[in-house]
């Protein structure tokens, strides 16, 4: 009788402890896990904001390039449209000369 109480006991006492540890270490690392999980979406999240924002900066300097691209060409009509002026010019010049000289001969 004795061995057999002895036996259950000991079982019983077993049994508890592994399922009291196994209970205990499960929840927490699950929580770790959770944790971890977070803060890795966290991470992904500013790092998606930093691309984002470089994203921006690039854009922002892709117009200004276009601009300043825009900007020269203005500059560069400008200058043909003085050029044709001058030519202009010389052509007035030149029809006066030509009726000097018709008004001569």
């Amino acid at each position: 009788m004795r061995q057999k109480k002895e036996t259950e006991i000991k079982g019983d006492s077993k049994s508890r402890k592994e399922t009291e540890i196994k209970g205990d270490t499960h929840t927490p690392q699950l929580q770790q896990q959770q944790q971890q999980q977070q803060q890795q979406q966290q991470q992904q999240q500013q790092q998606q904001q930093q691309q984002q924002q470089q994203q921006q900066q690039q854009q922002q300097q892709q117009q200004q390039q276009q601009q300043q691209q825009q900007q020269q060409q203005q500059q560069q009509q400008q200058q043909q449209q003085q050029q044709q002026q001058q030519q202009q010019q010389q052509q007035q010049q030149q029809q006066q000369q030509q009726q000097q000289q018709q008004g001569r001969l």
